[in-house]
């Protein structure tokens, strides 16, 4: 086996060590991570609040309600108990209970529009609870099934690095250090195929003398447009 084909099968292995590296970072990040169910949280919760305040608006204006239902009830005690004599005395209360039944009118036509308010916040807010719940489930679920999948990319982390070194190890101090600087400098790729004149990696022909080194030469020879190494397909 040449070298730079010994570069590039450890360079498959170098990808798929990389890409569990980089999956790992991202399940570490996501764990516990439930910023997505943020707007949906906040959500409910101002509904919440708004179901709230309707149901005190209610409150309230039962309790007013009740009050000029008292004030009536006072009103006509004095107007058909016999006490009271005058009859301008008398002409006063019928007034005050007159307006005072107005009051009540009019809080109790408010009282059926903070009673619709109601409803429609209560609905509101169980709509957005149980799209919360759906949506908190699901994350959940993903939650699990990140921490199943780290399970078994750590598994799999310890065989390809013995894999890896077993490679490397075959590979000669000089070959390696380029390896390593021309993967550095590429995201993680160090070898391109060679399909002709064309590198595989970039799609660019490389010139005639260039593609005859490549399958002649012993010694490792860099694509002229993208410089990864370069092995004869």
């Amino acid at each position: 086996m040449t070298a730079i084909k010994q570069l590039y099968d450890l360079q498959s292995v170098d990808a798929e060590l990389d890409w569990r590296h980089a999956r790992l970072a991202e399940i570490s990040r996501a764990l516990g991570d439930d910023i997505v169910l943020k707007p949906l949280k906040d959500e409910v919760a101002r509904l919440k609040r708004a179901a709230q305040k309707t149901a005190g608006d209610q409150v309230n204006l039962d309790t007013l309600i009740g009050g000029f239902e008292a004030k009536i009830a006072e009103a006509n005690a004095k107007l058909y108990g016999g006490k009271v004599k005058l009859a301008r005395e008398l002409q006063d209360l019928q007034a005050d209970i007159e307006m005072i039944k107005r009051q009540r009118g009019e809080q109790e036509d408010l009282l059926l529009v903070v009673l619709d308010e109601v409803d429609d916040a209560q609905k509101a807010f169980a709509d957005a609870s149980k799209a919360f719940s759906r949506r908190e489930e699901t994350w959940l679920e993903d939650q699990q099934a990140m921490a199943d999948e780290r399970v078994v990319i750590e598994g799999d982390i310890p065989g390809l690095q013995i894999d890896r070194d077993a490679r490397a190890a075959g590979v000669t101090a000089a070959e390696m250090a380029l390896y390593d600087q021309v993967r550095k400098r590429h995201q993680g790729k160090a070898v391109a195929l060679l399909r002709g004149s064309t590198c595989d990696s970039c799609r660019m022909s490389i010139p005639n003398r260039l593609a005859l080194d490549a399958r002649s030469s012993d010694k490792p020879v860099r694509c002229s447009n993208c410089g990864l190494i370069l092995l004869v397909d």
